[in-house]
């Protein structure tokens, strides 16, 4: 009981500190407002904190991936905690979520490289297949009767950053 309260207290502070950081950036440096930018997402207010400052849709789009990658990282970091005390089919569930967020950090890694570059169609391939990840983990709980995942919250937040990035992602080639 401590630990889901010690988890989701963590989770809020990181979420808290990681907004106050964004929010002190300019709202725009000679191009696109964040709210022009983040009007077309799923999460506009959301979006609008990640890219608060970003002159352009590339560099939004980077700074969201960037943003996804340092909560899924925090995500495999608490997954390491809770595993370390679990059992049985609750261990394993845990154990595949560590696995997914490896894949989804390296998924969003490789997103770094393809707005970079340019490449359009594999950055939407390696941001969806992150936003995969991340449902498949909470899958995994809710495929087990009675399984509640202890990592619901953080995974609704990264599915919602991905769903952001795509967004964005979409904008930054029309």
């Amino acid at each position: 009981m401590a630990l889901r309260h010690y988890t989701s207290f963590s989770l809020l502070i990181c979420v808290a500190a990681f907004t106050t950081l964004l929010l002190g950036e300019t709202a725009t440096a000679g191009g696109v407002e964040a709210e022009e930018l983040c009007q077309d997402t799923d999460y506009p207010s959301l979006c609008r904190a990640i890219v608060k400052g970003k002159p352009t849709v590339a560099s939004a789009t980077h700074q969201a991936v960037k943003a996804t990658i340092l909560q899924a990282m925090q995500a495999k970091s608490m997954a390491v905690k809770l595993g370390a005390n679990k059992r049985g089919i609750e261990k394993s569930n845990i154990d595949t979520c560590k696995e997914l967020y490896d894949d989804a950090i390296y998924n969003l890694g490789t997103s770094m490289k393809n707005i970079k570059n340019g490449a359009k169609a594999d950055l939407n391939i390696n941001l969806s297949a992150a936003l995969t990840d991340f449902v498949t983990c909470d899958d995994g709980f809710a495929e087990t009767p009675g399984a509640v995942s202890p990592l619901g919250k953080v995974n609704s937040l990264l599915t919602k950053l991905t769903s952001d990035c795509l967004a964005l992602a979409s904008e930054k080639f029309n």
